[in-house]
């Protein structure tokens, strides 16, 4: 299977960021929390493109970060 490469038009991407590894983010449901506070603000963003959702994880990338 190879990768595709698409290109797309340029997006704005609004959202609430906190650092957790897996288990903190499971045990105190952390994105679940933040996806609710950022959906009661949603009449706040102007210009919305779509009703689409996304959830970005970017960890850490240091040798002293524990993902689990």
């Amino acid at each position: 299977m190879n990768p595709t490469i698409l290109t797309r038009e340029e997006k704005h991407v609004i959202g609430i960021t906190f650092t957790a590894n897996v288990t903190e983010d499971m045990g105190k449901k952390l994105s679940a929390t933040t996806t609710e506070a950022l959906r009661a603000r949603k009449n706040e963003i102007h210009n919305q493109v779509g009703e689409g959702e996304y959830l970005i994880q970017i960890y850490p990338d240091t040798a002293d970060f524990d993902a689990a």
